[in-house]
């Protein structure tokens, strides 16, 4: 199943951007789930699905702390030549470029969306980003 996982779009304007991605993601086939704050650690690949919450990666705690610094979409199940429309329509309902984005991956399925937000934002600077 192709997914977008959408992390800090839970106050009013993030909601009605994960209402608007629902609705252009369902024609490509790709479900689209806002992760709430309290399931930051659990591993992506629960949150993503593509693994089980009883598996091998067991239970993680309840998040508890402040909300991401930076939005992000994690894509999951989604194929390298459908990536350029889907980040086009992703533009289109509000997601830009300062939110976050990457893909599901064996590296980072047993990640916590705390430690994909770091990796990510170590990346964007070590790349020259500001």
């Amino acid at each position: 199943m192709k997914k977008a996982v959408l992390f800090g779009f839970s106050d009013f304007t993030g909601g009605l951007q994960a209402a608007n991605l629902t609705n252009r993601m369902m024609p490509l086939g790709i479900e689209v789930r806002v992760v709430e704050r309290e399931d930051y650690l659990q591993p992506l690949g629960v949150v993503a699905g593509v693994i089980p919450t009883n598996g091998p990666f067991g239970a993680a705690e309840e998040y508890e702390g402040k909300e991401l610094p930076v939005r992000m979409v994690l894509f999951a199940g989604i194929e390298q030549e459908e990536l350029d429309h889907v980040l086009s329509v992703c533009r289109e309902c509000g997601v830009t470029a300062s939110d976050l984005k990457a893909m599901l991956t064996p590296t980072n399925v047993a990640w916590s969306a705390v430690k994909l937000c770091e990796e990510l934002i170590m990346e964007h600077y070590a790349m020259g980003g500001s």
